[in-house]
């Protein structure tokens, strides 16, 4: 995993991130990518400043990964969000200007787009939002230059994590709730910019594509063709990680936007493409991650009015076809009536281009015999997830703009003559490789490309095992009402693999007539127990689907007349009573099954839940010979429990036994008596009580609960009383309140209400302060400015004081010279006398001098409406050592006192 989100984030963090939106989500990331890009770019040469860039950016990545896959990109905020719609949807009612034909930058228009939309979001209420989608364009549409191989695998790292942050915000929208407010408007946000996003996805992973060229020719030294990346050399870092990113990003989005696309037959052209192509590497996840991309794209539609559902048909009928065709090319075991024909017109267009350059690749550019098998694996590995991915409906949610389901029809005729081929195909390839001469069986095979012996050492239980799988999930898929005119088929399937995948000895003691494993010819495929595993699997499957059938004649006892389902159920027994009696085997006979003590283990775990699926599905309807089989097994290894056999004392065999045990001791015998198994099983429950492991104790106290049910006989009650007590009356009666699960919900969802209101209250409280912390703040530095102004103005009118007076005297003397004065200018003595007497008397009150600054420091008291309390005692807080400002106003008056 790219990204882990164990831990979750701190509030603080949480709420500088909703508040500060300078330094938000979008802001720092977009910033993040633009120091990134000088980085790349060769702008920023630092080594130490690259590796703390990178991990800077890897942090945030993936903090926002684990925030907005948890909560999204709104964080619940409904408010909010119902902003964003209401200014989409004025957004959407203007018409957009019509762009011009001969525009030469429209290559540029993402850019271009995502910094208009910037603009105008920042208005809107999701500029944050904005600024993120800015980033990722500016990550996937970044041109690779070809930088070494450090500064590539740290571009490709970024690319895999700006994938993951596209998946992280397109899953959330779909698992939501569709009618959320959040929901609806992150997913508009997403749709402004979705075809920008799936155009950056696709020239990301076309960048990834020729980066793995070149590095398979530096590694190699060998060019990489360009119809099948087989063989090319990927490096897990450099290339796998990003590349199923960007698979899952871009089937994620497809899968959110459904027939919005419709009309973008390019870029789905584009994306169908690239999906082919990545189907060939030798990689079980980009495999995966690519089947499930060509699995989505049908949901997209089609520009012809195409239904979603035909293109989903189409893309059935063209993997079942390759499936076909290829197997026939390379290996021709078998004749197939789906195989005939050699055209290839019912297959699609970027279908048939992929399986014709596929074919090219392999017929003409692979000369070695082992390289074809490896592209041939890896084709038919990468077909059979694509059915998988198309059947489950892999990357497709419920909630998408594509009815996909609606008109979806299967050819189940022709997914069962592949999976037959398939299954049959070790066998055939071992029959072909001991009729072939010796000097032969590394010739190709007539009418193919294969050898007798590649096509069995290396290709047979693969093939056998993607048939399996492609069972598996039919079954799984269209289920038992579907497949039930196909029921006997199928059955035949499943018992023709196990047959052939028991051992031989198994195989003498069931069926003498059959083996041959006394002969000179003697096989060794059937010898894999993982592959056991696998065949009792899907018997398991048929099975809890259509029991195990019929038989062929009236007669009950006759061994001839059992049905294959029957002789099935005999053989998986046969497969547990190997494992299980293994130790006690004769000393000098060689055991040749192949596998581990852990295969060993899974195939006996197999072995128990498929007696178990016969139980129940048939019941009592058993008959005596199949029921006293599996009640003797089941008896056998509760024996082999209690002498502490070490296959059946792990976890997983103890819990299968136990649970078959309680399948016998609930289900009848066809004439209604019970198990004579009972003592037996309730002396292993009771010994396994105590186990380790928390699952075998959880199970075997299950199974003694219901063998003391079934044992003690309990009457039914004569009165049934109300359990509807009042709560007071029932605190009388006991201390336990009695609590019902409605009741739990109810309680549940009161609290949650409790909480939010808690916490709006909370938030409410906050913002008050800090609105009332803004404007104490604001009041602060008004009064500083008064203050200065009130320092500041009256020493301007000192010397204008001072030369009027002196003027004055002047123009009094050049008039009379002769006469005496005696008294200064009249107009300005009794100010000076005035407010020198005035502060001499009184310092602490300003009152007696009424400047300008004072009457508004009383207005703005006056219209201000915070409580004179706390103005007090800012203004107390404010004024302390103020009194030297009124002996300055004073010495205005100096001169006057002077000529005194």
């Amino acid at each position: 995993a790219i990204h882990e989100g164990i831990n979750p984030p701190f509030p603080e963090n949480v709420d500088e991130l909703q508040e500060n939106s300078q330094k938000g989500s979008g802001h720092r990331l977009l910033n993040t990518v633009r120091r990134l890009e000088k980085i790349f770019g060769g702008q920023s040469t630092d080594a130490n400043n690259l590796e703390n860039t990178i991990d800077d950016a890897v942090s945030l990545f993936n903090q926002l990964i684990s925030l907005f896959s948890r909560h999204g990109m709104l964080h619940g905020d409904k408010t909010r969000a119902e902003k964003i719609l209401a200014s989409l949807k004025t957004s959407v009612k203007t018409k957009r200007p019509k762009g011009n034909k001969n525009n030469k930058q429209k290559n540029n228009s993402l850019s271009m787009d995502a910094s208009n939309e910037t603009e105008s979001a920042d208005s809107s209420g999701y500029e944050q939002e904005t600024l993120i989608f800015t980033a990722i364009l500016r990550v996937l549409n970044t041109e690779n230059a070809g930088e070494d191989a450090m500064f590539q695998t740290d571009r490709n790292l970024i690319l895999a994590l700006t994938a993951e942050l596209c998946v992280a915000i397109s899953q959330f929208v779909q698992k939501s709730n569709a009618s959320d407010a959040c929901c609806q408007a992150e997913y508009e946000l997403i749709l402004q910019t979705g075809k920008q996003l799936l155009a950056g996805l696709v020239k990301a992973m076309g960048s990834l594509n020729s980066d793995i060229r070149t590095y398979t020719k530096q590694v190699t030294g060998k060019s990489s063709s360009s119809q099948c990346l087989t063989l090319a050399q990927l490096d897990a870092d450099r290339h796998i990680d990003p590349l199923i990113s960007c698979l899952k990003a871009a089937s994620s989005l497809v899968s959110l936007f459904g027939t919005k696309l419709s009309r973008s037959h390019r870029l789905l052209s584009d994306l169908r493409q690239l999906s082919w192509l990545f189907l060939t590497v030798n990689d079980n996840g980009v495999q995966t991650c690519s089947a499930r991309l060509l699995a989505t794209l049908p949901a997209a539609g089609g520009t012809d009015r195409t239904s979603p559902s035909d293109l989903w048909n189409q893309t059935m009928v063209d993997v079942i076809d390759l499936l076909a065709r290829s197997t026939k090319a390379m290996a021709p075991l078998a004749a197939s009536s789906t195989n005939n024909r050699k055209d290839d017109s019912n297959l699609a267009e970027e279908t048939r281009t992929a399986y014709q350059l596929w074919w090219k690749f392999v017929k003409e550019d692979l000369s070695d015999e082992m390289d074809r098998a490896l592209a041939f694996r890896c084709f038919l590995a990468g077909l059979t997830k694509c059915f998988q991915s198309l059947l489950l409906l892999d990357g497709i949610g419920h909630d998408t703009n594509a009815p996909m389901m609606g008109g979806a029809q299967v050819n189940v005729e022709s997914i069962l003559d592949v999976i037959e081929t398939f299954v049959t195909f070790a066998l055939s390839a071992e029959t072909l490789f001991y009729k072939t001469k010796k000097r032969l069986r590394n010739e190709s095979i007539d009418g193919g490309l294969l050898s007798p012996r590649i096509a069995s050492t290396m290709l047979g239980n693969d093939l056998k095992t993607f048939g399996h799988n492609m069972l598996d999930t039919l079954l799984q898929c269209l289920g038992g009402s579907t497949l039930l005119p196909y029921s006997v088929r199928i059955t035949r399937i499943s018992y023709a693999s196990l047959l052939t995948s028991c051992s031989g000895p198994l195989r003498k003691a069931l069926d003498p007539t059959r083996s041959g494993i006394d002969g000179r010819k003697r096989k060794w495929l059937h010898q894999s127990i993982a592959f056991r595993t696998v065949a009792i699997k899907t018997l398991t499957g048929s099975i809890s689907l259509f029991g195990i059938g019929k038989k062929e004649k009236s007669a009950a006892f006759s061994r001839s007349s059992r049905s294959e389902g029957e002789k099935a159920v005999d053989f998986v027994v046969g497969c547990f009573l190997e494992e299980v009696k293994r130790g006690n085997e004769a000393d000098g006979v060689l055991d040749e099954s192949w596998g581990s003590s852990s295969e060993r283990i899974d195939l006996v775990v197999a072995a128990l839940g498929c007696l178990r699926a016969v139980l129940v599905s048939c019941g009592g309807y058993l008959d005596v010979s199949m029921r006293s089989l599996i009640d003797s097994t089941v008896l056998t290894g509760l024996v082999e429990m209690e002498k502490q056999n070490t296959v059946l004392s792990s976890s997983g065999p103890t819990i299968g036994m136990l649970e078959v045990s309680l399948c016998c001791i609930t289900t009848p015998w066809n004439d209604g008596s019970m198990t004579s198994m009972y003592d037996s099983i309730v002396r292993i429950a009771r010994r396994c009580e105590n186990y380790s492991d928390v699952n075998v104790c959880k199970s075997a106290k299950s199974l003694l609960m219901v063998c003391n049910t079934v044992s003690v006989p309990r009457a039914p009650a004569l009165l049934y009383v109300s359990r509807k007590a009042s709560n007071q009356q029932h605190q009388e009666s006991s201390t336990a309140p009695v609590r019902a699960a409605p009741d739990l919900v109810n309680d549940i969802e009161k609290a949650r209400a409790d909480i939010a209101r808690a916490q709006r209250a909370d938030e409410n409280m906050k913002k008050k302060k800090a609105e009332e912390k803004r404007r104490r703040q604001n009041e602060e530095a008004e009064e500083s400015v008064r203050k200065r102004k009130k320092v500041e103005t009256p020493p301007k009118q000192k010397p204008n004081t001072a030369n009027s007076s002196r003027k004055e005297h002047s123009k009094v003397e050049d008039q009379t010279e002769t006469e005496m004065v005696t008294e200064p200018v009249k107009p300005a003595e009794p100010k000076a006398v005035i407010a020198k007497s005035a502060i001499e008397e009184k310092p602490e009150s300003p009152e007696p001098v009424p400047q300008q600054a004072d009457l508004d420091v009383k207005n703005a008291q006056i219209n201000d409406p915070t409580p004179s309390s706390d103005k007090e005692d800012d203004a107390m807080k404010e004024d302390d050592g103020d009194d030297f400002d009124f002996p300055d106003i004073v010495q205005g008056g100096g001169p006057d006192s002077d000529d005194e």
